[in-house]
């Protein structure tokens, strides 16, 4: 019984033996032809993701505040200049006297120096005027001195009423007396016309020259006229509101008097300045209108 289980184990032993022998060997051949693991490689970095960069071309206000064209525009005229400065804009008053493609030169005020400055850094550009209340003084000032005044009313010495006419470089008057009639009964009345030229001697003068032709018809009396006729120089003055005044004298002539036949050649000089003297207005004052 003992040989009969003992040899059913060595009969069992052995054929698991041959079994297990097959199996064992294909594993290690499997086991040989399998490749030896890979060393492990280190993590890589992974890259960044493209950003794509799109360049902006800088502005026209970017490139320069102010265009050429302003700075055209302003040549020899006074302007401030505002200037990017660390504390904020700074404003520089002078004459805009060049520019070029960089640069823009200006004669300060007050101190008339010469700066060349960098477009680039000039933000505004402002014109100014030095002096705006100049302009209406000097305005009623011309206003004043180129008026025109033509048509007067004078009194005149001796005693009399004038009028003259001063337009251009015409002048013309014409005169009669109020006192001798009165003081002499009637008997006697002067009176004058004239015409002739006037002129300034010197330009924008208020002064004007005069040199004119008379006729100065007198009565003495009721029977006696005497006809002057001359030639004979004067000067007025005319100022900005209109006073005016003046002086005439009688230069040479002649009298004759139809009355009177016996009038020799001195007696008719004689008789022309004595009625020139009286009918002439040889000092004048008045209003021109």
């Amino acid at each position: 019984m003992n040989r009969e289980i003992l040899s059913t184990i060595i009969v069992l032993g052995l054929t698991a033996t041959v079994t297990a022998a097959p199996q064992a060997l294909a594993l290690e051949q499997q086991t040989e032809a399998a490749p030896a693991p890979a060393a492990a490689t280190p993590p890589q970095p992974v890259p960044a993701p493209a950003v794509a960069v799109t360049t902006v071309p800088p502005t026209p206000s970017a490139a320069a505040a102010v265009p050429d064209a302003s700075f055209r525009a302003m040549k020899d005229q006074v302007v401030v200049l505002g200037l990017e400065s660390g504390q904020g804009l700074r404003e520089i008053t002078g004459r805009l006297i060049a520019f070029e493609d960089q640069t823009v030169t200006l004669v300060v005020v007050p101190t008339n120096e010469v700066v060349t400055f960098f477009k680039k850094s000039i933000l505004s550009l402002r014109a100014v005027d030095l002096a705006p209340a100049k302009e209406p003084i000097e305005a009623t000032e011309n206003a004043g001195a180129v008026r025109e005044r033509h048509f007067a009313i004078n009194l005149g010495i001796p005693p009399e009423i004038a009028v003259d006419l001063d337009y251009g470089y015409f002048y013309g008057f014409g005169d009669v007396s109020i006192v001798f009639p009165a003081a002499t009964d009637g008997n006697w009345l002067p009176m004058s016309i004239g015409a002739g030229v006037n002129f300034r001697p010197v330009a924008d003068s208020a002064w004007k020259m005069e040199i004119f032709a008379h006729y100065s018809p007198t009565r003495w009396s009721s029977d006696h006229w005497c006809h002057a006729f001359g030639v004979g120089l004067g000067v007025h003055y005319t100022t900005v509101g209109g006073l005016t005044f003046g002086f005439k004298v009688p230069i040479f002539g002649y009298s004759v008097s139809p009355s009177e036949s016996h009038y020799d050649s001195g007696s008719a000089v004689a008789m022309y300045y004595l009625a020139g003297a009286v009918g002439l207005p040889v000092a004048s004052i008045g209003y021109r209108f």
